[in-house]
């Protein structure tokens, strides 16, 4: 991996880090929110593509037997902790997001 990468994925750790931080103490979600802000996020999500519905329709389903088929509709049921969405470049993370 690239040195430049690395090193802005360990600054993104650290701000997540500092953004969890900042929520047990009852920062103002504006102030963890701003904390989290960088010079390209604006260009950043204009230039993430629409996606049909039915693309990432699967993160809200239940499975057969009636439990989430992702932890992501019980994280927002229970609304602890961050939700962390992994994955390699160009598989759709951010696109996941939009669509979100």
């Amino acid at each position: 991996m690239a040195h430049g990468k690395v090193s802005r994925i360990e600054d993104l750790v650290k701000k997540l880090s500092a953004a969890q931080r900042m929520a047990t103490h009852d920062i103002p979600q504006e102030v963890i929110l701003a904390s989290l802000g960088y010079t390209e996020m604006e260009y950043r999500q204009s230039s993430i593509t629409d996606t049909g519905r039915s693309s990432y329709g699967w993160i809200f389903e239940q499975s057969i037997n009636g439990q989430p088929s992702t932890r992501y509709v019980p994280w927002l049921r229970e609304d602890d902790g961050i939700f962390w969405v992994t994955g390699k470049a160009g598989s759709g993370k951010s696109t996941l997001m939009k669509h979100i």
